[in-house]
C-alpha cells in the first residue's frame, strides 16, 4: 500500500502542467493525496513478476475537480452486473463498449524508451481496442498465457 499521490487528468507524463494535442491542451493535472488504501484481500506477485487481483480502491482527501479532461466513472449495481454478466457471450458482445472495449495504461510497451520517464514503464498514455470474446474464451487464454508465464520463469 504504497501510493503517496493519485495524479488526474494527465495522459502524458514529462510534459509539464499540461497535455496537448494539435489544437487543444488539457487543465493542469491534479495531485490528491489518498485518505484510505484498500487492497484486494488476494493480491499477490508471482516470482515472475506477474501480479494476480492487481486492483486497489483509493479514497482521497480531497474532491476531484472534475472538466473537460477529468470526469467520473460509473461502477455497476447489482442489477447492472447482472445485466452485464453475459457479456462476451454469443449474442451479447455489443452490451458494453458498443461491442469495442478499450484499454488504457501505462504499461510496459517492450520498447528501448520503457522507463525513460522515471515513473511509469511508457511515458505516454498507451490504449488498445481489444475483441470481445466469451467468458470461456476468455479464462482459456488467461490460462494459456499464465501455463506459458509459469514455464519461462522456471
Amino acid at each position: 500500500n504504497n501510493v503517496r499521490m493519485v495524479r488526474v487528468g494527465e495522459w502524458k507524463v514529462n510534459n509539464g502542467d499540461k497535455d496537448c494535442i494539435p489544437g487543444i491542451c488539457s487543465e493542469k493535472h491534479q495531485d490528491i493525496e489518498p485518505a484510505r488504501l484498500k487492497r484486494h484481500p488476494s493480491y499477490k506477485k508471482l516470482p515472475s513478476g506477474l501480479t494476480i487481483n492487481d486492483i486497489m480502491l483509493i479514497k482521497l482527501k480531497n474532491p476531484v475537480n472534475f472538466n473537460n479532461f477529468v470526469s467520473p466513472i460509473c461502477l455497476p449495481d447489482n442489477q447492472e452486473r447482472r445485466r452485464l454478466s453475459a457479456f462476451g457471450e454469443p449474442g451479447k458482445e455489443k452490451l458494453l463498449s458498443y461491442g469495442r472495449p478499450v484499454v488504457v495504461g501505462w504499461g510496459r510497451t517492450l520498447k528501448d524508451t520503457d522507463y525513460d520517464s522515471g515513473i511509469v514503464p511508457s511515458e505516454r498514455q498507451q490504449h488498445l481496442d481489444l475483441p470481445v470474446v466469451s467468458n470461456q474464451q476468455c479464462v482459456n487464454k488467461y490460462n494459456d498465457l499464465l501455463r506459458k508465464k509459469l514455464k519461462w520463469v522456471r
